[in-house]
């Protein structure tokens, strides 16, 4: 039976609508995000040496911060410290970022618990930003991270004098570039052993994973 033009004029719109529809229910999958580890960043390594009275001294230290973006995945200069270019910067133990009193960014950052792979999304709000007016003097309950043992991200065992990453402890940023992104550290010694030699092993060099999420989503 033959159609009249018609009839075959409703087929072929029919046919190109059910494609259209068809396509606009199979779009790609967004692509799976998969974590970054960054090794050995120096975060102000300098000796121990022992003063006559026995104390722990670093002489050689220089007192600053080495600077980290999420979006590059690279350091950045320290001459680019008072832009947005960077989220957050390590010195010892202290982990400060891009936003609050006496920063140019707009970043935030809060701790959460649980397992890195565990974390799907990130929190809307509840961040905090550091409010240290002089990084040269530091105090440490004015940073959103506290550098305290057992506070912040890591512990310290006054017996071994050795610093550990808090199991489980995730640090998630709101990044300068209004992206989020969620951290782990590793290891705070250089090459991060499995077991740590206080007599041979560099402390200060952080060693630590992460995903960014580039696109306009708080997924990962």
């Amino acid at each position: 039976m033959k159609l009249s033009k018609k009839a075959f004029g409703i087929c072929v719109r029919y046919v190109f609508l059910l494609t259209v529809f068809s396509c606009s229910n199979n779009d790609p999958s967004p692509v799976a995000l998969t974590p970054v580890t960054y090794k050995n960043l120096n975060a102000d390594y300098a000796p121990i040496v022992f003063t006559p009275t026995g104390e722990a001294v670093r002489p050689k230290q220089t007192n600053r911060f080495t600077f980290f973006s999420f979006l590059t995945g690279t350091l950045v200069n320290r001459t680019d410290s008072a832009t947005a270019k960077w989220d957050v910067a390590f010195r010892g133990t202290t982990i400060i970022v891009n936003g609050g009193t006496n920063r140019k960014g707009n970043a935030g950052v809060q701790l959460v618990d649980g397992a890195f792979e565990d974390l799907l999304t990130a929190p809307i709000d509840g961040y905090s930003t550091d409010n240290q007016v002089d990084d040269r003097k530091p105090v440490p309950t004015s940073y959103a991270i506290q550098d305290q043992s057992e506070k912040g991200w890591y512990s310290f065992d006054p017996l071994t004098r050795l610093i550990a990453p808090i199991p489980e402890k995730i640090i998630v940023v709101k990044t300068s570039d209004g992206r989020y992104a969620k951290m782990q550290i590793l290891s705070f010694y250089q090459g991060a052993p499995a077991t740590v030699n206080s007599l041979a092993d560099l402390d200060r060099y952080y060693t630590f994973r992460y995903i960014y999420q580039p696109g306009n989503s708080n997924s990962f």
